[in-house]
């Protein structure tokens, strides 16, 4: 197996940090056996440390890359990540969010530990100093920020000192006279310097301003007093960072996560706090790498010293390489670019190695991506070797790249030997480069007045030549063009030149002649000059022209007309400040951003929007104010090449301070050229047009009143299912729901109380189907559900039972009990069908078959439910065309007897319906489809006027001492005329009321209660008795005992059947028949069927009961024969 290189992309090689960094990377790589090629990609300037790397060195040679924080620009990030290489980041995710792993400390955990320290030691007024530019600075801010507002502290813009020093924050606090007693530094560098200004100042810290820094770096130490701070575990960054990579190689790690390395809080002087023996302790930190060469002892310094000397000297003397044996470097390389830094192959220009070995031939060619040729390394030493490239930079351009190997050790760490070399070749080459410029000057010099000849003749510029150190003046062509007079008009002596020129350009023009004359640096100033009444702007340029001694002899130069330019640009000027008004004062949201999406500007408008301050956004990423999922839409925009196009009308939500979203029409455009960029934003608040947008959507989908889905969403979803159904092999199940006698309590107790019961239910089967299924509302009372899946049938049966049980509990609206049963009927896909169509069908099909077994109940749907369909449709039918005349329709009497005497108590009225076509249409058929065709109350009333006249005819004729008992329906309670119609009935008929006994189900009286209630204590006050039927069968038969005006309780045939089978089924009865007497109410058994069921019915205390064991229902004549014949009237 070939050893694997790893690339590390890292701003510079050396010191506290970076240097730490490499250490833990040097450290593992050891253990792992590993090559190392580290890239340096920041260059040192007139500026400082600058980072514009893009040159693709090492591509081809590494198995998988290590950047470290933000050493590439976040484009160069994604190309690299391109090349499907893993990636690991070290601080920052480089704008490879979601394809890279990264490795970070806990700033902003550090950071709040480091702020309530200050907090817990009495400090209130706490401020933060450091530039908020740097993403680790604004992550420390936001801990401190965030562990303050938690202790009740706000901390605004007037609290952060946003500057790159301590220095320039110790002047702004003395300078507004101390405002804070504790400061929160960014970093070990700004605290220290922050508190060596303070010290000078006579400021005492911490007493009069405590401080804390963050890093422990060595200067923290060595700070005085001692620095409170936090302690980053730096070199566990690198070594933590070079496992995960290996670890995403051997495909034991995803290559996308974060790991966050733990930060400890040290706590020294400077805060106030005392430290303890283990903070003292943990003083002995590994984070100790420092440039600082006090730190290096003295015979060490002197070596290094002498070290350097020979190294310049070799440097200066040679071409070649051999200057690196005075380094602790063994190999090296310079190629240089051979056209474009960076987009060009490298040219190796020298090469050399210790050991004279490993050499590759200079001038050879070498791709960007294959370079550098990696040198023999030693393995398994002590201190591992690394390949090390720099660029060499000059203050002129990027020469190329040196590359060297050698050991990673505490002299490499501290950057002795790697830090100023690309700086002294960059320089070198320089040097070549303008001696070799130079012997081309000397040479053309010839050939400068045959060029301004043609120049003077081709321009309409003033050209001239300036003797010195004379100074006398000569005009070679242009001048009456330029100043409107004739050369010799013009005056000669050019120091009287100077009387021409603008008094406010004197001093400057003065300057720039005398750094010309004395550096023979190139001329260039613009300055206004007067030609005749007014004053006109010019350009000058031109360059000193020395003799054979270097003395220099002459200028020549020319002037340019540039007036128009300069009004131009004060037209442009004018322009730009109109588009700053325009800028601050529209009321349209809007966002400058450079390259990185960084925010440079935000008018008012969008802050007042956002909820923000200028100085919190300015320097923050505009991406940290959208939704993920905006950000997203975002990021691929521009990675999509549409950079030049800019943003056309993309809809984005922006998340406001106090976490509300704006939804937000953004139209940009980008300007300038690429490193120096910008971008423009308009934002258009849509979020009222966005708001109705979804609720126009979610109407058109949506059930209103329950908030389910309705119709149009159940069946888009139900025919997508069927599809996937299809394709995958698997099921889908439907089920109908209907609510039982829903319309009466619509139309009992209004509207709103049936709207209320609606939400209820709906609310209840949501939470019954949860994400296993969708529930809609199509309609009214009825709701669907649709199940998936390979087991979706066996799931709708267990649901629906779930749901039947369920819908069995009362639901409280307004302070009624109301009762809403439900039918269920399910079918599936594709046993009972293969469209919508057939499957809803089919479903209506068995829930009216549940409704047509007596209701609260669930079917499945089969075949043989179509013909009971047409049946009962076909019954409906004739049902309604009997209902002029009653044809076909008669009352049977079921006997009713004492259980002890056998003396006859009551009969019960039962009425049939028969056909001449087909017979007897059993009441279990013809009775529902009457309820819900809404022919029950005809049908109830002329049950009650016949068995009226029944009853009155055998009272004329017998004894009395019996009731006869009437089945009232839910319907006919409903009525609002209900009892006087009763009252008309019975006068019309003449029959005593008192012989009369009306009997209600369960069901009947739970759909409204109080109503009921109402409704038969009137009937009970005419002394009509009231019995409740199938008593036990219910939910709150003990509720109805003592809510309902009952003289008589009928206890229901299950009972009576499974009375001699079930010890509890007796218990059961035993406790009924002693709560209605308890009561005062008679207890009357159905269903007797055997001699034996009686005999325990007696044992129990049962008084009356009713059965086939008794007698079925009779005909009025063959009832009279048997149980009245023998009893005439008592006034007979």
């Amino acid at each position: 197996m070939s050893r694997r290189t790893i690339g590390v992309l890292i701003p510079v090689p050396d010191g506290f940090y970076y240097g730490d960094i490499l250490w833990g990377i040097s450290r593992e790589a050891l253990m792992l056996d590993l090559d190392v090629l580290v890239v340096s990609t920041a260059t040192f300037d007139s500026f400082g440390l600058r980072i514009s790397y893009d040159a693709r060195v090492g591509w081809d040679l590494v198995d998988a890359w290590i950047i470290v924080a933000q050493a590439v620009s976040e484009a160069y990030a994604r190309e690299l990540a391109g090349t499907g290489k893993p990636l690991v980041t070290i601080a920052d995710h480089a704008g490879l969010s979601g394809s890279a792993y990264v490795i970070k400390c806990d700033n902003r955990g550090a950071s709040e530990a480091l702020a309530r320290h200050l907090i817990e030691m009495g400090h209130r007024r706490i401020a933060f100093a450091g530039s908020l530019a740097n993403a680790d600075f604004r992550e420390r801010f936001q801990g401190c920020k965030d562990a303050m507002e938690k202790a009740g502290i706000g901390m605004g813009a007037g609290n952060v000192y946003d500057v790159q020093s301590g220095d320039a924050a110790a002047r702004l606090m003395l300078e507004e006279g101390l405002p804070y007693t504790a400061v929160f530094a960014a970093s070990d560098l700004v605290a220290s310097a922050l508190v060596q200004q303070l010290t000078e100042a006579g400021v005492r810290v911490p007493e009069d301003v405590a401080v804390v820094g963050f890093d422990d770096s060595g200067i923290a130490k060595t700070c005085k007093p001692g620095l409170t701070t936090a302690r980053q575990p730096i070199i566990e960054l690198g070594r933590c960072a070079l496992r995960r990579t290996m670890d995403i190689l051997e495909g034991r790690s995803g290559r996308v996560g974060t790991t966050v390395l733990p930060v400890g809080v040290v706590i020294r002087e400077s805060s106030g706090g005392k430290a303890s023996d283990r903070s003292k302790a943990s003083d002995l930190s590994e984070n100790d790498q420092t440039l600082s060469w006090k730190n290096i002892p003295g015979e060490e310094l002197e070596q290094l010293i002498e070290s350097h000397r020979r190294l310049s000297l070799r440097l200066i003397d040679t071409r070649d390489m051999s200057w690196l044996r005075y380094t602790n470097q063994h190999w090296g390389i310079v190629g240089l670019w051979e056209g474009e830094p960076g987009a060009s192959d490298l040219i190796l220009d020298s090469a050399y190695s210790v050991n004279g070995t490993g050499v590759p031939v200079t001038g050879s060619r070498w791709m960007a991506e294959r370079f550098p040729p990696m040198p023999p390394l030693k393995r398994r030493a002590d201190d591992p070797e690394f390949v090390l490239v720099q660029l060499i930079q000059s203050e002129t351009r990027n020469w190329g790249l040196l590359v060297t190997a050698g050991p990673v050790n505490e002299r490499f760490i501290r950057g002795h030997d790697t830090r100023q070399l690309p700086s002294l070749l960059g320089a070198m080459i320089d040097h070549r480069k303008l001696l070799a410029e130079l012997e081309q000057r000397e040479a053309g010099y010839a050939a400068l007045a045959e060029r301004l000849g043609i120049v003077s003749r081709t321009t309409h510029d003033g050209v001239f030549e300036l003797e010195l150190p004379s100074c006398r003046i000569e005009w070679i062509t242009g001048i009456k063009s330029l100043m409107g007079v004739e050369k010799e008009e013009w005056p000669a002596d050019g120091r009287a030149f100077l009387s021409l020129v603008h008094p406010e350009d004197v001093p400057r023009v003065k300057v720039v002649w005398e750094a010309a004359v004395k550096y023979r640096l190139p001329l260039h100033i613009e300055f206004r000059v007067k030609r005749g009444d007014e004053y006109i702007w010019v350009s000058a340029a031109g360059e000193i022209v020395t003799d054979a001694g270097g003395n220099a002899v002459r200028f020549l130069g020319a002037i340019t007309d540039i007036h128009l330019r300069k009004m131009a640009e004060c037209a442009l000027l004018a322009s730009e400040e109109r588009y700053r008004a325009f800028f601050r004062n529209t009321p349209v949201m809007l966002l400058s951003l450079d390259e990185q999406f960084v925010i440079t500007d935000a008018n008012p408008c969008w802050l007042e929007a956002m909820g923000y301050e200028r100085e919190e956004v300015v320097g923050a990423s505009c991406l940290s104010f959208l939704t993920p999922e905006s950000e997203e839409k975002w990021r691929a925009h521009w990675s999509n090449g549409k950079a030049e196009t800019g943003i056309a009308d993309m809809e984005l939500q922006w998340v406001t301070r106090g976490g509300q979203t704006i939804d937000g029409l953004v139209n940009g455009r980008r300007y300038g050229e690429p490193g120096q960029a910008r971008i423009y934003l308009s934002v258009r608040d849509i979020t009222e047009r966005k708001r109705a947008e979804r609720q126009i959507h979610f109407l058109a989908y949506h059930d209103p009143l329950t908030g389910l889905p309705n119709r149009r969403m159940f069946y888009e979803r139900l025919e997508r299912a069927i599809g996937e159904a299809e394709a995958g092999g698997t099921r889908v199940a439907v089920m109908m729901i209907d609510l039982d006698h829903f319309k009466v309590i619509n139309d009992s107790l209004g509207h709103d109380m049936g709207d209320a019961l609606l939400r209820l239910v709906a609310g209840q089967l949501a939470d019954m189907v949860g994400d296993a299924g969708l529930v809609a509302r199509i309609g009214g009372d009825e709701f669907t559900i649709m199940l998936t899946g390979g087991e979706a049938g066996e799931a709708a049966g267990r649901l629906a039972e779930r749901i039947v049980d369920k819908l069995r509990q009362p639901f409280t609206v307004a302070g009624h009990d109301l009762f809403a049963t439900a039918s269920v009927g399910i079918s599936r896909y594709p046993e009972d069908g293969v469209d919508i169509g057939e499957l809803v069908k089919k479903a209506d099909t068995a829930m009216y078959r549940a409704k047509q077994q007596g209701r609260n109940r669930m079917e499945t749907y089969s075949g043989a439910m179509e013909e009971v369909v047409r049946e009962r449709l076909a019954i409906g039918s004739r049902l309604r065309l009997s209902l002029d005349t009653m044809a076909g329709f008669y009352l049977l009497y079921q006997p009713q007897l004492d259980l002890k005497s056998g003396r006859l108590i009551g009969a019960e009225a039962l009425i049939r319906w028969t056909l001449p076509d087909i017979g007897s249409v059993p009441p279990g058929m013809f009775i529902p489809l009457a309820e819900e065709f809404g022919m029950i109350v005809p049908i109830g009333e002329w049950v009650l006027r016949e068995a009226c006249r029944q009853l009155k005819a055998w009272s004329d004729r017998f004894a009395g001492g019996w009731h006869l008992s009437i089945n009232l329906s839910v319907k006919q309670l409903q009525q609002p005329d209900f009892v006087a119609g009763v009252d008309r009935i019975v006068a019309e008929s003449g029959v005593d009321p008192g012989r009369l006994c009306f009997e209600i189900t369960e069901t009947a009286a739970l759909l409204n209660l109080e109503s009921c209630a109402q409704i038969l204590n009137e009937l009970r006050a005419r002394g009509i008795r009231i019995a409740l039927d199938d008593f036990g069968t219910g939910y709150s038969s003990l509720l109805l005992l003592k809510s309902l005006p009952l003289s008589i309780v009928k206890i229901d045939r299950s009972f009576t059947h499974d009375l001699l089978a079930s010890s509890a089924t007796a218990s059961i009865v035993s406790g009924i028949i002693a709560m209605s007497k308890g009561l005062g109410m008679s207890v009357i058994a159905e269903g007797i069927e055997t001699e034996e069921q009686l005999e325990a019915l007696g044992r129990l205390g049962c008084e009356g009961y009713q059965g086939y064991h008794e007698s079925r229902p009779l005909p009025p004549d063959l009832f009279e024969r048997q149980y009245l014949a023998d009893d005439p009237p008592e006034d007979a």
